[in-house]
């Protein structure tokens, strides 16, 4: 049997249009405004892009869709970075620690123990804050949460 050309020829599909670039761009340049939009659920980021300025109804993508487009983007949902607020004079201190020993091969490092601790948050959320980001930006501004002393019971 001959399959015939006009048989598998990509034809007009039934359904809703894909969205266009600009509306992709817009998708993105809303995740990326700042650190509060970033974890916000992609349902919460419809309703921004619906309600942005020139957008109008039928434009306006699905709660789905923007899930989609940032996935297809190069965005996922991931835990925030959690970094160790510090101030001036313990930035100060670990620089110069690494200083002094920014030379130490292997041997040495060997005779060294590092012991380990956890912490204990009271009264807050700890580890469900998400965030949409990229694999590459895991040190990006808008997606790091300090951590300060004082929160926390140390084990």
């Amino acid at each position: 049997m001959i399959v015939q050309v006009d048989h598998v020829s990509n034809a007009p599909r039934s359904g809703r249009p894909g969205i266009s670039q600009e509306i992709v761009d817009l998708i993105i340049k809303i995740v990326t405004k700042n650190s509060t939009i970033r974890g916000w659920s992609y349902a919460r980021i419809a309703q921004e892009v619906y309600d942005t300025e020139g957008v109008t109804p039928k434009e306006a993508p699905s709660a789905s869709t923007i899930y989609r487009t940032l996935k297809k983007e190069g965005y996922n949902v991931y835990k925030r970075t959690i970094k160790p607020g510090l101030n001036a004079a313990q930035k100060k201190a670990r620089y110069d620690w690494c200083k002094k020993y920014e030379n130490w091969g292997l041997e040495e490092w060997k005779n060294v123990i590092f012991t380990d601790e956890t912490s204990i948050q009271k009264g807050g959320v700890r580890g469900r804050r998400r965030v949409w980001r990229k694999p590459e930006e895991v040190h990006h501004m808008h997606v790091i949460s300090r951590r300060w002393k004082g929160f926390s019971e140390f084990m």
